[in-house]
C-alpha cells in the first residue's frame, strides 16, 4: 500500500474517531455532553474541494466509514449540509447542520492534497424550533 500523507491523516483520524465511540474511555477533566461518532471532515485536490453526490445533490462534507488496509482505498460516508428549515444547503459552506446519510463513496486518498476536520458538533445538531405564524 502507498503512503501518503493524506492515508497518514487518515488514519490518525481514524483512530480518533475509534476513541470517541469506545465508551469505555473515561476522561479525567472531559466530561462527555454528547455522544460523537465521526469526525467531519471535507478534503481538496491541488485546484478546489472534493464533492460526491447524495440523491443528486452535491456534499463535499464526509466521515470516515473504513479503510483498506491492503489497497489503501478509503470508504467515506457522505454528509448532507442542511440550512435552517432542514432543507439541502447550497452553497453548502452555509449549512446549519449536517447529517449522516447511508451513501457512501469509495476513494484512494493519495488523488488528494489537503484534508480539513470539521468541529464534531456540526454533525446532528437540531434544528431550531419554528412557531407557526397565525
Amino acid at each position: 500500500m502507498v503512503q501518503c500523507s493524506i492515508c497518514s491523516a487518515l488514519q490518525e483520524l481514524k483512530r480518533e474517531q475509534e476513541l470517541l465511540t469506545c465508551q469505555q474511555t473515561q476522561f479525567r477533566f472531559i466530561k462527555r455532553l454528547k455522544d460523537y461518532d465521526c469526525i467531519p471532515f471535507t478534503l481538496s485536490t491541488a485546484n478546489r474541494r472534493f464533492h460526491a453526490f447524495h440523491q443528486g445533490k452535491p456534499t463535499p462534507f464526509f466521515t470516515l466509514q473504513s479503510i483498506d488496509e491492503e489497497t489503501g482505498c478509503v470508504v467515506l460516508t457522505l454528509l448532507e449540509p442542511l440550512d435552517m428549515e432542514g432543507n439541502h444547503a447550497f452553497p453548502a459552506d452555509q449549512f446549519f447542520t449536517l447529517r449522516k446519510t447511508d451513501s457512501c463513496v469509495t476513494i484512494v486518498p493519495c488523488c488528494f492534497c489537503s484534508i480539513e476536520a470539521l468541529p464534531l458538533e456540526c454533525v446532528g445538531r437540531p434544528l431550531p424550533i419554528r412557531e407557526q405564524k397565525g
